[in-house]
């Protein structure tokens, strides 16, 4: 939502509607309209989210600090699980 927001105030352009799934265009037609691919982990999410000081704007230093700790924690925590053991831990903690 804060990311639309802030497009919307420094009147930035809308991304093209495209008429097919972004996974059929080639690479060069993703780098052409802007496409990135998602991070493949939540460690690699949590790079770009650390590198992105407008993302970073839209927490206050303590929350983003926390929240980083937190994530980071949580990668250690489920280092090395299986897929079913991790859904296990998240199921038993939410």
């Amino acid at each position: 939502m804060l990311a639309g927001l802030q497009g919307i105030r420094e009147k930035l352009p809308t991304p093209p509607v495209l008429e097919q799934m972004p996974a059929d265009l080639s690479d060069a037609e993703r780098e052409w309209l802007g496409i990135r691919r998602r991070p493949g982990s939540l460690d690699e999410a949590l790079e770009l989210l650390e590198a992105d000081d407008l993302a970073r704007s839209w927490f206050s230093p303590n929350l983003f600090g926390a929240y980083v700790s937190l994530k980071r924690t949580e990668i250690r925590i489920l280092e090395g699980l299986s897929p079913t053991k991790m859904c296990e831990r998240y199921r038993n903690v939410y």
